[in-house]
């Protein structure tokens, strides 16, 4: 069961169990990210277990997002070395971010190229499994009254 929002505030303090719950990470990525330094180091109880604050949360976050971006974990931990020299290294942490960030516009843009083809593919699909027969969409495409995405279109020129 997850934490409600509210033990998470009142808390402050969280055992590797309730940020891996709330995060959705193995504790052994956890304890990676520590030995690695991609966290700021955990505190430990006196019986040694770990102690995470907000602070590891809101870090293992940006960690999760920038993954999910496909920035590399040795960028990430770039950015976090970069992020703990102060201001003078505000430069290269915008080139690594403008240059991940138009990297994933890119990757949109010929997912959404692809995308039209798929819808294109399900329009015809369905047409043709209403009607019966791939004549009926085929004979649509003959009559001008459709036309294949790009994607699906051969050109010759």
């Amino acid at each position: 069961m997850f934490p409600t929002m509210e033990a998470i505030m009142s808390t402050q303090v969280f055992t590797v169990s309730e940020v891996s719950d709330i995060i959705g990470l193995p504790a052994s990525t956890l304890r990676y990210y520590e030995k690695e330094g991609l966290i700021p180091p955990v505190e430990r109880s006196e019986a040694g277990r770990r102690r995470y604050s907000l602070a590891h949360l809101e870090a293992l976050r940006f960690i999760e997002c920038m993954k999910a971006t496909g920035l590399p974990l040795t960028e990430i931990k770039e950015i976090i070395d970069l992020s703990q020299q102060g201001d003078s290294t505000i430069a290269r942490r915008l080139e690594i971010m403008t240059a991940q960030r138009d990297a994933i516009r890119e990757q949109i843009a010929r997912l959404a190229y692809h995308l039209e083809a798929l819808d294109y593919k399900t329009w015809y699909y369905t047409t043709a499994l209403e009607a019966g027969t791939c004549a009926v969409p085929d004979a649509m495409l003959a009559a001008g009254d459709v036309t294949k995405p790009d994607a699906l279109r051969v050109n010759l020129d």
